[in-house]
């Protein structure tokens, strides 16, 4: 039986897809940006309506069953 992390890792990543850093070679060596210009913000912005459209689900659902 896999652990939970593993298979949660790999549900999230065929989700959302892989978060993957920007990065940078100086002198042949690769560095990952630094502060806000290292951020993957498609990935970001992929989670953010993952959880809208969840949270639209839920309220839709909710008021079906309130009434």
């Amino acid at each position: 039986m896999q652990p939970v992390y593993s298979s949660l890792k790999a549900f999230m990543d065929i989700l959302l897809g892989t978060y993957t850093p920007y990065t940078y070679v100086d002198n042949g060596v690769t560095i990952i940006a630094s502060g806000f210009a290292g951020v993957d913000w498609p990935y970001i912005v992929r989670a953010v309506a993952f959880l809208l459209v969840l949270y639209s689900v839920f309220r839709l659902v909710g008021g079906l069953f309130c009434k």
